[in-house]
């Protein structure tokens, strides 16, 4: 049996984190990263795990150098901390092993300071790390040949988290995305080709953050819509459950702009209580947009700037009608903030930390 603890570092203060904002709610952190209770949930009974997430609690540093195996994620805009924990790690007598966002984009950054390192996803290599460092023949560096099914993806173990300190929950229907921006890092860690969970994974998700007593919950999908037929049919599940429970959650999420152009989405997404969808928007001039293959965010052909901006607002706010069959909502709010998109790559914008990456299963 390995005693293992897993790191999520603190975040810098930015306009994302809401850390000024969060003493009004009585909150330490807006959101828990996906990865740490998803980890929990992929290793097997016969470890011992803790979770623990600096953005709510101090790190103890006693009880890391007690463990057999400390795991350190990270994002780009948190690649300093994740650095100074493992160069304090160092002359420790643990096993350190260190995946996450950034060290998949950016594979040299900590070299000498971690025994192993994840890249990408982790469903398959994590399991199968803790196998081998039984066996005491685990391998230095981990990368999985395929893509994970999300169809075998597990309930994640809130429960392992202090959710008290959260002001939002954080479930994920899906991975990937269909466009190709060329600053995000969404298509390099997860592909283009979205893959979803089943409606049953999803409502089972939705149960265990509710047991947490959370009643708003972020929907972490880098974009949510990236399979439009298929996200409908998990939506619709979503609605039912939503109906049956007595509207227990509200969501917000992500998406593309394209979304303002399908009605039927955002019925179903307001019905399941959608109320919020932030647009990341790279600029106002199309002429700049295909250098960042950002075909998606131009108007519809025939449409002027001012005529789409109407149209996606008289849309967006349009199909939020009353309905009794539903809890009253007047609208679902498209969310667009005048700052550069917050996922960037190394290679792409290093030094602009305006953000966090995507909410990804990695360790």
């Amino acid at each position: 049996m390995a005693d293992i603890v897993l790191v999520n570092p603190k975040f810098e203060a930015s306009y994302w984190g809401l850390e000024h904002a969060l003493p009004f709610f009585g909150k330490r952190a807006n959101v828990p990263v996906a990865c740490l209770p998803l980890l929990a949930a992929l290793t097997p009974d016969d470890h011992e795990v803790t979770l623990v997430d600096e953005n709510v609690e101090a790190i103890d540093f006693e009880r890391l150098a007690r463990a057999d195996i400390v795991g350190i994620t990270g994002m780009s805009v948190q690649r300093a901390r994740m650095k100074t924990l493992l160069e304090r790690l160092a002359d420790q007598d643990v096993c350190v092993v260190v995946g996450g966002p950034w060290i998949t984009v950016k594979e040299d950054d900590f070299d000498g300071l971690a025994d192993v390192v994840f890249i990408g996803e982790s469903e398959e290599t994590w399991p199968q790390f803790l196998r081998e460092w039984q066996e005491g023949s685990h391998h230095r560096r981990y990368e999985q040949a395929e893509p994970t099914d999300m169809t075998r993806v597990p309930t994640p173990r809130f429960d392992r988290l202090k959710m008290e300190h959260y002001l939002l929950g954080s479930v994920q229907f899906s991975r990937g995305c269909p466009f190709e921006c060329e600053f995000c890092d969404i298509i390099v860690i997860f592909g283009r080709r979205p893959r979803l969970k089943t409606s049953r994974q999803v409502i089972q998700e939705l149960e265990a953050i509710r047991v947490q007593r959370v009643a708003a919950v972020f929907v972490v999908d880098d974009n949510l819509i990236g399979n439009k037929k298929a996200i409908k049919s998990i939506l619709r599940d979503v609605i039912k459950w939503q109906q049956a429970e007595g509207y227990p959650l509200t969501f917000f999420t992500e998406a593309s702009i394209d979304l303002a152009e399908d009605d039927e989405m955002m019925r179903l997404m307001t019905e399941a209580n959608f109320v919020t969808v932030f647009i990341g928007v790279e600029s106002p001039n199309e002429a700049s947009l295909p250098a960042r293959n950002q075909e998606v965010s131009k108007c519809p052909q025939g449409h002027s700037d001012r005529q789409d901006s109407h149209d996606s607002e008289r849309r967006a706010r349009g199909v939020v009608r009353h309905d009794r069959r539903v809890r009253p909502r007047r609208r679902l709010d498209l969310c667009v903030p005048a700052t550069v998109h917050p996922r960037v790559t190394h290679s792409a914008r290093d030094d602009r930390d305006a953000g966090r990456d995507s909410q990804d299963p990695l360790v």
